[in-house]
């Protein structure tokens, strides 16, 4: 997940966790200790499971942001580019460069018609996803294998 974004959805949990957290908090002072409250609303029939509904509520909504949290920080960084070092010097690959090579490779195998190639690059690794249409009578396995 590029910086940017990362930075704006911590920022917009951190605002729903101030919203949330203190109406949490402010509900729990209605609880009674028998797990019984007082209503307050006039509403009926669901006046009385109001507070309990809003509570509760609360309580998952405040599991869900402090989960969701958690994942956005710890969420791997994506790359645009690669660097592979060696003695004589770096070599920068592109993201579209490597959809490119391997878009190449596939139509050289033809197994697959109409495929879409997805490139994600992480720091120590990249992922290739092929999607297409198999065509009929060809030894998918094997090709899959050669590719």
């Amino acid at each position: 997940m590029a910086t940017g974004k990362k930075i704006i959805l911590i920022i917009l949990d951190l605002l729903l966790l101030t919203l949330v957290l203190p109406m949490t908090w402010d509900y729990y002072n209605f609880m009674e200790y028998d797990w019984i409250t007082t209503t307050s609303s006039n509403i009926p029939f669901i006046g009385k499971y109001m507070i309990d509904y809003l509570f509760w509520g609360n309580i998952v909504l405040t599991v869900i942001l402090i989960i969701a949290l958690i994942v956005v920080l710890f969420y791997p960084r994506t790359y645009m580019d690669v660097q592979l070092t060696s003695n004589n010097g770096v070599l920068t690959l592109k993201k579209s460069a490597i959809e490119g090579f391997v878009g190449e490779k596939v139509k050289e195998n033809d197994y697959l018609k109409n495929s879409k190639i997805a490139v994600s690059l992480f720091k120590n690794k990249i992922k290739i996803d092929i999607k297409g249409e198999i065509i009929p009578r060809v030894e998918v396995a094997q090709k899959a294998q050669v590719l």
